[in-house]
């Protein structure tokens, strides 16, 4: 009964032996797998990583294009409105230039009509 004692618990031991080398090789099978995976997911990581530092640059070349676009808009409205004035006021020295020659002008036919009543 011993012998089959030993000879049991021996089965038993070497049935879990060969489970747990069964098992740590499993496990080492997953691990290399995870590594795979790890190593593909870092990669992946660092081009995501390139592209948002690639993206982050045009933004900020876009921004600056945008602003640029904005100063040139804002100085040609501020150029046009100076030119504006600028033609109001000539506009307006022309105006008064033809209501004085309008005066003149009247004054001269009334010189005339007084002249031919004579």
């Amino acid at each position: 009964l011993q012998v089959s004692e030993v000879q049991g618990t021996a089965n038993r031991a070497n049935i879990e032996s060969n489970y747990q080398r069964e098992e740590v090789k499993r496990m080492r099978d997953n691990i290399g797998d995870l590594r795979g995976k790890l190593g593909d997911l870092e990669a992946k990581n660092a081009l995501l990583e390139k592209e948002v530092q690639n993206l982050n640059y045009q933004l900020n070349d876009d921004q600056r294009q945008y602003e640029a676009a904005l100063n040139d808009r804002d100085a040609t409205l501020r150029r046009m409105r100076e030119e504006c004035q600028t033609l109001v006021a000539e506009l307006q020295a022309l105006l008064d230039t033809k209501q004085m020659l309008d005066a003149e002008i009247a004054i001269y036919r009334k010189m005339l009509e007084g002249e031919e009543s004579r």
